[in-house]
């Protein structure tokens, strides 16, 4: 196993995870959604580097997670964000 590869994909899990916990966060969900575009990113780079290669499933599942990971956090950040004062209908 590639050390950046694994770098990269660790430092993707890492965001992910942390997009999950920023988001639940009202006076940071900002940062969670940073993290979420931060583990999109990594994650991405990860299976590119990884595409067509070998022996490198231990990887492609990391960066997987961190894809999931990321899509929760965005959601939750959705969620958190869709729930303001002031939105919906006035009825």
């Amino acid at each position: 196993i590639n050390f950046p590869n694994l770098l990269f994909a660790l430092l993707g899990l890492i965001a992910g995870i942390g997009s999950c916990i920023f988001s639940l966060i009202p006076s940071l969900n900002y940062v969670g959604f940073l993290l979420v575009l931060t583990a999109l990113g990594f994650s991405g780079i990860t299976l590119e580097k990884l595409t067509r290669k070998m022996d490198t499933v231990p990887l492609k599942i990391l960066a997987v997670a961190a894809l999931i990971l990321a899509a929760v956090g965005y959601l939750l950040f959705v969620f958190y964000n869709s729930r303001m004062p002031g939105s919906g209908s006035h009825a």
